[in-house]
């Protein structure tokens, strides 16, 4: 069973599923992490947004506001 081409397309799926909900930790935590150092503690609900995020590319985008920006009032995500 495990040399079938079903079962082994199964196991690629699930290790891409896991890959990209790996990049998508890390982005959180790294825009996370940076707004910390800028800005001092995280509120809440800028956690909670970050959290809810699943899209690496909006995730990457905010990282790059957030060391743009000034206030964080400003952070768009």
């Amino acid at each position: 069973m495990t040399e079938s081409s079903t079962y082994q397309a199964i196991l690629d799926e699930g290790h891409e599923k896991g890959r990209g909900a790996g990049i998508v930790q890390g982005e959180q935590l790294a825009l996370l992490t940076i707004y910390q150092e800028r800005f001092g503690a995280v509120p809440p609900e800028v956690e909670a947004r970050v959290r809810a995020s699943t899209d690496p590319n909006r995730l990457q985008a905010a990282i790059r506001q957030v060391l743009r920006i000034t206030v964080p009032s400003e952070l768009q995500l």
